[in-house]
């Protein structure tokens, strides 16, 4: 079943109506998209602040339901950064681009395929345009390698044009991911604890990046022990569209 992700702001000078005939229209859109990739349904799904309660109004006006809490979380500052110590046979090397990305998505399939929701898969085609925008930057992309094999990997970004806007030397921390096999032995850790570190190399002062709140793996504590703090909360709404 496809899952379509509608994501967008309100200004507040949108009155209710009209922000309904926007949201009805993006629905009717998703399922154009659900028939024109041959299915006869799929999952729609919105995000929201917990306490927006104009945007929670809105999306249970049209039957969706809220399905998961998501954190946002931040490493406020990147001073005291524990060292990353990787587990004995693992290789920690940066992202070849040209070379790991087929390895790489076998690598994330396997890792996040016990993710909840079912959203979190990545196919060739889009991993291989993703590595190839200008802001991807290899070195921030650690990759463990046991022998042939990746065991993680480590993917942070830094959006500098982002960065300018704002006036905040801030890196994001995409994905912390750990194949079932590799668990257990502190791997998870050490990339995160790498990745922040090559953040603060890089010169950011602070790293932020999101999370389920009842992830399998128990990842929200992790990134709390190695410093960050939950900023907000947000609701995942979903409903399911016919084609």
């Amino acid at each position: 079943m496809p899952i379509l992700e509608s994501w967008g702001a309100r200004d507040e000078r949108l009155g209710d109506g009209q922000a309904s005939a926007l949201f009805r229209a993006m629905l009717e859109r998703a399922g154009q998209v659900v028939t024109a990739r041959g299915a006869d349904r799929g999952t729609v799904q919105v995000r929201c602040d917990t306490n927006d309660t104009r945007a929670i109004a809105l999306f249970e006006s049209f039957g969706l339901r809220p399905a998961r809490v998501l954190l946002s979380i931040l490493r406020p500052t990147l001073d005291g950064l524990n060292p990353a110590q990787f587990p004995p046979g693992i290789e920690v090397r940066p992202y070849r681009v040209g070379r790991d990305e087929e390895a790489w998505v076998r690598a994330f399939n396997e890792a996040f395929a016990d993710h909840w929701g079912g959203f979190m898969g990545m196919s060739l085609p889009l991993w291989n345009r993703y590595v190839r925008r200008p802001w991807f930057k290899p070195e921030m992309s650690l990759v463990a390698w046991d022998r042939e094999e990746i065991a993680g990997f480590g993917h942070f970004v830094i959006n500098d044009e982002q960065n300018a806007i704002t006036g905040i030397k801030r890196s994001l921390m995409r994905y912390i991911g750990v194949r079932p096999r590799w668990r257990g032995i502190k791997l998870g850790v050490a990339l995160t604890r790498a990745g922040l570190i090559k953040a603060r190399e890089r010169g950011m002062e602070a790293c932020a990046s999101g999370v389920d709140s009842e992830n399998v793996t128990g990842a929200h504590h992790i990134y709390e022990r190695e410093g960050f703090v939950t900023t907000k909360r947000h609701w995942l709404y979903r409903t399911e569209v016919p084609g």
